[in-house]
């Protein structure tokens, strides 16, 4: 979900592009009354290496700015070089707790985003076309800036240190955490990052001098050589970067766990179609054992594997560790590792969002440690003609509704994976007439052959398929089937559909369809609910919603891909509306809204949603089962029945919604003590509350927020959890 716009982006600009620093400039103006925080992610990918990092701005409300922020482009600048900016609005100046935000991976949260190919940017182009050797003088100034730097360092005078760098050089290699960083890295040892003994190792070669820019050897370290960059600023030679020549690029990301662990080095063995292994050097620092975890998930063309392994890493240990992994289909390039590390207090108190570090690697990082590729294979002509031949026969079958034929042509793999061995599942998902329709109106192109796998390329209205088949028990059977290229539906769609705009919505609709006969109900409705909530929360907005009709969950799928009921996104809301279903009009629109207020955990997020559809005329929990009864009727209900979660579990919850967190329990209980603490405590401090929590999978986080709570309201989680149960069973309504 997509947070409120309280900024409006005028102009991107960047630097012309070249290998090393590089500069973006966003103007940006606060559209709003209040500060608000104004933070940019930018990634940069070049043919072998990738770089990112989140930059973090304050601009006062109602003014116009230019930020400014180094990035870094590790290698040459080929048609496969590019830069992605992501553009977020966290909260208000006011009271952001950065670390909060950071710590609760919002990265699908921003509300602007940009990807520029190096042929849609202008390249930099240096004054003189060659290196040519530095001047003496330069050479002198460059040594003498470097054995000062040295000398600082060597004596710990970090803060000295630190300015002998330039700002991009800052931003570009210690991101945000700046100075912290670096003292860090010169008093200990980080993965990936240069040491303090590093840096006091490197010895004066050479200098060469390429435009403005000085370009000192300084030998090697091991066997990769290294250059430090130096770039003039306010009159002084200042250290713009210091690379080595294939380095390690990947860098380990900081999560919200402590840990007594240092993951010191990783090493793959070459990459291959099948099973792998990487093997992690772990190092305990502490004086007692050490539970050490690690998630490895690999994405592949066919599908994801994904898989945890717990071991104890003993007191002052240090330990190499192997782990085999799959690659579940061919090496392409739409192939990923990520690794994340753990370091629980015990392996029954492991928690898979309670990691310290991950780091992630894409193919051309894989592609630098070596990869094994399939001899390529052509397909024969018998091959082509007998994948073919079993697509129609599959959908003859289908199309005869001949579900238990069909079962026969599916492997083991995919019937466990997909419909868990239940054939009367697979009957129930594909005797949809959205499923149907999708296969059935599919044409058969090609057939492509990598390892064991030959590929079906199918076509259709809109979209491709590539399904993936395997022989198995003497015949070729589906192992795989994923869409492809389906491009923006919004695009697609809603230029066919008719158009009703209203003062802060874009209501689309099918010609005769319910939503047409119905519309200007249901544009007052929208209307009503955008106004009570701004109501509640005490000024208006300026978003502008899309809201989306499909007549029936067939044709909503065939549009868009998505199943079920409802489906809400960024600023975009799609729903089903008939005669016979129709949604909650409120629910979406208050998530929406809310979005500039905060990310709290669910049981405020979701609860507050179902208690506004409630105070707007709505049974918010008639498709949960509550039918026509009130949020406190129902609670009493599922208390009654002993159905009930504990406050100090849901409280933790980051998802209501999905089947492992109950829903119809989940709801009526978030959306009652939601309605408890406005009806006893006030407005205010319920959006204090919203504001303040956050909704993050950290035991950390979790602590802190029923702190925060506590403080707000001046009462323990008990005590709130008491009188909040006491008010519904006592309550009439």
């Amino acid at each position: 979900m997509l947070r409120p716009l309280h900024f409006e982006v005028l102009d991107i600009k960047i630097d012309p592009i070249r290998q090393g620093q590089n500069v973006v400039h966003i103007k940006v103006k606060n559209t709003s009354a209040q500060d608000q925080v104004f933070a940019t992610y930018i990634q940069t990918r070049s043919p072998s290496r990738g770089w990112g990092t989140t930059f973090i701005d304050t601009i006062e409300a109602g003014q116009t700015e230019w930020t400014r922020h180094a990035c870094k482009i590790f290698d040459s600048i080929t048609d496969d070089t590019w830069i992605r900016l992501q553009l977020y609005n966290p909260a208000p100046a006011e009271g952001f707790d950065r670390e909060q935000w950071f710590s609760s991976q919002p990265w699908d949260n921003w509300f602007k985003k940009v990807k520029y190919f190096a042929d849609d940017l202008e390249h930099y182009k240096a004054d003189e076309s060659q290196v040519k050797p530095a001047s003496k003088s330069q050479a002198k100034n460059a040594i003498k800036v470097l054995q000062q730097l040295q000398n600082h360092i060597k004596n710990k005078e970090y803060e000295a240190a630190w300015g002998f760098f330039t700002q991009d050089f800052k931003e570009a290699e210690f991101q945000i955490s700046g100075f912290e960083r670096f003292k860090k890295c010169m008093e200990s040892p980080q993965p990936f990052s240069l040491s303090s003994k590093e840096l006091l190792s490197l010895e004066p070669k050479s200098a060469n001098k390429k435009g403005s820019i000085l370009s000192l050897s300084v030998g090697k370290l091991g066997n990769k050589a290294w250059i430090v960059i130096f770039i003039e600023t306010e009159d002084k030679w200042k250290i713009g970067s210091i690379e080595r020549e294939n380095a390690p690029v990947k860098k380990m990301v900081e999560g919200q766990a402590e840990s007594e662990i240092e993951v010191s080095d990783i090493k793959f063995e070459p990459i291959r179609q099948g099973k792998n292994v990487v093997r992690i050097k772990v190092q305990n620092n502490s004086d007692k054992d050490q539970t050490f975890g690690i998630d490895i998930r690999a994405e592949a063309p066919i599908r994801n594997w994904q898989r945890q392994f717990l071991d104890t890493i003993k007191a002052s240990e240090t330990k190499i560790k192997s782990f085999d992994f799959e690659i579940l289909g061919p090496v392409t390039d739409d192939i990923s590792i990520r690794l994340r590390f753990y370091n629980p207090s015990s392996a029954e108190e492991f928690n898979i969002n309670n990691w310290f570090n991950k780091i992630k690697y894409t193919y051309n990082d894989l592609d630098q440690l070596g990869i094994v590729q399939e001899q390529s294979e052509s397909v024969s002509e018998s091959q082509s003609e007998a994948i073919i031949n079993a697509f129609k026969q599959f959908q003859s079958y289908l199309q005869d509704e001949e579900y238990e034929a069909i079962w026969e042509l599916l492997t083991k793999h995919i019937k466990s994976a997909q419909f868990q061995d239940d054939l009367e599942k697979f009957k129930q998902q594909f005797s949809e007439e959205a499923a149907k329709t999708i296969f059935l109106n599919l044409h058969p192109k090609s057939v492509t052959k990598s390892g064991k796998f030959l590929t079906l390329s199918a076509k259709g209205e809109n979209r491709t398929w590539k399904i993936h088949y395997i022989e198995e028990d003497g015949q070729w059977k589906i192992y795989e089937g994923q869409e492809h290229d389906r491009g923006d539906w919004k695009e697609r769609v809603l230029p066919k559909m008719e158009k009703r705009f209203t003062k802060h919505f874009d209501i689309y609709y099918l010609k005769d369809s319910t939503a047409e006969k119905e519309i200007e109900q249901l544009a007052e409705q929208k209307e009503k609910g955008f106004a009570e909530i701004c109501q509640f929360l005490g000024k208006d907005s300026d978003v502008r919603i899309c809201m989306v009709f499909f007549e029936d969950g067939t044709t909503k799928k065939l549009e868009t891909g998505h199943q079920g009921a409802g489906w809400a996104y960024g600023h975009t809301i799609v729903e089903i509306y008939n005669e016979k279903e129709k949604l909650d009009p409120y629910h979406e629109t208050v998530h929406i809204l809310m979005g500039s207020q905060g990310n709290p955990p669910a049981l405020f997020n979701e609860g507050f949603a179902t208690y506004m559809s409630e105070r707007l005329g709505t049974h918010g929990l008639k498709s949960l089962g509550g039918g026509q009864s009130s949020i406190y009727q129902r609670v009493r209900e599922l208390k009654s029945k002993n159905e009930w979660i504990p406050l100090e579990e849901i409280i933790t919850y980051t998802d209501i919604g999905s089947g492992w967190s109950r829903p119809p329990i989940a709801y009526p209980e978030a959306a009652s003590f939601v309605k408890y603490l406005i009806d006893t405590y006030g407005e205010d401090k319920f959006l204090q509350a919203y504001k303040q929590l956050l909704n993050s999978g950290s035991k950390q986080v979790q602590e802190r927020n029923i702190e925060k709570l506590t403080n707000i309201y001046g009462k323990s989680l008990k005590e709130l959890e008491r009188q909040w149960e006491e008010t519904f069973m006592k309550s009439q309504g």
